[in-house]
């Protein structure tokens, strides 16, 4: 997702203009960070952010992250303490953006394979002023780390077409997660920008959907189904928690020579792993 701010990181919108003066110190190189919402289907899914079965469909990504660092043989080369709202999906389109922005510092030069980021959980003490007009962050967030908004389409009776069930997932999280390669990135001098890639169509897999389709119809056809990693219901629970995890193990790297994401960009080499808990 693109974020306003530029490649020094001062929120100025800073970047390179071609002269040499303007280049990072021999032996240095510029490098941004910035999130961004892989799907990786066909531009018509990619439109209403439908998922691979069809029949569920995200209409709201909110995450909040702190402690952004980039390391070379476990040593932090590059860090944003944050905190950090990330909206990956806004009234139904795809926003990626980082409030504030994620921005970007000078690293030394070399090969990279991993990256940290931890999700907090956001209060009203630490809400950015930049997210606090979101409703669904000064809302559904407050409290939790992640917010996942959408609906799931359960069959009707008698032939009738799908119903739409509005659902939330919600979780309050306290994790470190750390994106290794086995193909590591290298940075020689040029500005590029590493966009941290959430492989959303991952999140409700089908077994998951499954799921939520079997739940007692008094639960899931009631005016909001929320799955909550600490619901009562340990049927709710259960499925939050793996959707949790789907989320967790979703991220990827994406370095890319220009300020703009694109699928062919991501590392499917890469994966990710919760390191602290």
């Amino acid at each position: 997702m693109a974020c306003s701010g530029g490649p020094l990181g001062d929120g100025a919108g800073k970047s390179f203009d071609g002269n040499p003066a303007t280049r990072p110190t021999p032996g240095f190189s510029e490098i941004e960070v910035r999130p961004a919402t892989s799907v990786q289907s066909s531009p018509a899914q990619l439109k209403n952010l439908q998922l691979q079965d069809g029949i569920t469909q995200i209409l709201e990504v909110r995450l909040f992250v702190k402690n952004l660092e980039l390391l070379d043989l476990g040593v932090p080369q590059f860090n944003l303490d944050g905190p950090n709202v990330v909206r990956l999906v806004q009234d139904r389109a795809i926003v990626d953006q980082a409030l504030p922005p994620f921005g970007g510092a000078v690293v030394a030069n070399g090969s990279y394979h991993q990256f940290e980021l931890s999700f907090e959980r956001l209060t009203p003490e630490n809400l950015p002023a930049e997210a606090s007009d979101d409703s669904v962050v000064n809302g559904p967030l407050i409290d939790h780390s992640m917010v996942v908004e959408g609906t799931v389409g359960v069959p009707g009776t008698l032939g009738l077409s799908l119903v739409q069930v509005p659902f939330r997932f919600q979780s309050n999280q306290l994790a470190t997660i750390q994106i290794d390669t086995s193909n590591p990135f290298a940075l020689s001098g040029e500005y590029t920008t590493l966009f941290i890639a959430f492989e959303i169509q991952n999140w409700l897999d089908p077994s998951i959907v499954q799921d939520i389709l079997g739940l007692d119809p008094a639960i899931l056809l009631g005016s909001l189904l929320v799955l909550d990693t600490e619901s009562a219901i340990p049927e709710l629970r259960e499925i939050a928690l793996r959707i949790q995890a789907n989320i967790n193990a979703s991220l990827r790297f994406a370095p890319s020579a220009d300020a703009t994401f694109d699928e062919s960009e991501l590392d499917l080499g890469s994966s990710s792993t919760v390191i602290f808990q």
